[in-house]
């Protein structure tokens, strides 16, 4: 059983850093009846307990929980066959129940057909309180939804917090950790407990001592995805972390150069920070050209510090907001037509068939884990790649 599981928050009593969710989520399920509406969308940043809350509420009210994962496929047929029989029938145990739709921004026009229509006749018909999830609550497909929810933000778990749920899973798995490796885990995990938690269990593999030069390989190893380093770029504090964001990213400098030229004006505010920010950007473009007209290479160097240091350093305050971040149209089409994302998705898909999670979510979650042992355990590699059905191309992706 992984970490993350083993050691979840049981109760309210042990759920901690987001006294505001939690009081408006007690209110919700204590006064039910009297509510206007009849779901919350509890929203925020990954690995901030909004499933795991979920799950507290139903066993502190002693509720019968019928879950929507993730992983299943959610057109309205499906939505339909699951969560409207459970409306519909009593719990055999003649206890109340909570309906728990899991990652509802996850949910695909073509193969989930209908699924957001499905939900709000369901929040319109139910008897018993219902909860969503979302990262981006704010995705156009939801639009119709947010009328009929009410919005429950979960902020990104603050350092202090993370400290203490790392340190108490080191003391009930006897690892001890070294004052620079936490840190080091709590300034990558940017506020996620669960990445955090996985980071600690990953680096705990094979020893009971961890120490910072440790962690320095598994994030080596470990493969960003664009968002970490978009949020990295923007919400870095200090030019440090920033510096940091396109190590181990998948993605050609100038293919980032599209992103956060399409994303600075989402996340910065003042007309001055946006102006400064595309001003580094250009000059960035500029050393790029020089590098491909002169064949010297090292002036990318500059470019990469533009980009990153130059973009964060343009803004004048930190902006907690939560931002959702959307890919150039560009970088869209060509994510649906390159092999490299058609091998990805498909890895996708099976690990979130075997953990059940979201296709979307699960590469992000498992798949620097995997590389990890790919590179480095040939005979787990082979167990792995026999248990989720990979074949020699996938194996080879997880491998390089």
């Amino acid at each position: 059983m992984s970490f993350a599981i083993k050691h979840a928050p049981k109760s309210l009593r042990e759920f901690g850093d987001q006294e505001t969710a939690v009081k408006k989520a007690v209110d919700f399920i204590k006064n039910f009846k009297r509510m206007k509406r009849k779901a919350l969308l509890f929203y925020g940043p990954p690995g901030t307990g909004k499933t795991c809350l979920a799950k507290i509420l139903a066993r502190e009210f002693g509720l019968e929980l019928v879950e929507l994962n993730a992983s299943d496929k959610r057109d309205a047929a499906q939505i339909r066959r699951i969560l409207g029989n459970a409306i519909l029938q009593r719990s055999l145990s003649h206890r109340g129940k909570l309906i728990l739709i899991d990652e509802v921004d996850g949910i695909h026009g073509i193969e989930d057909r209908g699924g957001v229509g499905e939900i709000i006749k369901l929040i319109q018909e139910t008897p018993y309180p219902i909860i969503l999830t979302a990262n981006n609550p704010y995705d156009p497909k939801l639009r119709s939804l947010r009328e009929y929810v009410e919005l429950v933000e979960f902020k990104k778990i603050g350092k202090r917090d993370l400290r203490k749920i790392l340190l108490r899973i080191c003391r009930l798995e006897n690892i001890e950790i070294d004052e620079k490796a936490l840190d080091l885990i709590i300034e990558f995990a940017n506020g996620d407990a669960r990445s955090a938690i996985n980071d600690l269990e990953l680096a705990s593999f094979g020893r009971k001592l961890i120490k910072e030069e440790d962690l320095l390989l598994n994030y080596r190893d470990r493969e960003k995805n664009i968002f970490e380093a978009l949020g990295m770029i923007f919400k870095g504090k200090g030019i440090r972390r920033a510096l940091l964001a396109l190590e181990n990213l998948d993605r050609e400098i100038s293919e980032v150069i599209l992103w956060i030229a399409e994303n600075i004006p989402r996340e910065y505010e003042k007309p001055e920070e946006i102006a400064l920010a595309y001003d580094y950007l250009s000059k960035a473009d500029l050393f790029l050209a020089r590098a491909v007209r002169t064949q010297y290479y090292r002036l990318e160097v500059y470019a990469n510090i533009l980009v990153t240091a130059g973009v964060n350093l343009a803004k004048k305050e930190e902006y907690k907001k939560f931002t959702a971040y959307r890919s150039p149209e560009k970088i869209a089409r060509m994510w649906e037509t390159t092999q490299f994302r058609r091998t990805l998705r498909s890895i996708s898909d099976k690990i979130s068939e075997k953990c059940h999670t979201s296709s979307e979510n699960s590469y992000k979650y498992y798949g620097f884990m995997l590389k990890f042992i790919f590179k480095h355990n040939k005979k787990w590699g082979n167990a792995i790649a026999s248990y989720l059905g990979l074949n020699d191309e996938e194996i080879k992706f997880l491998s390089y």
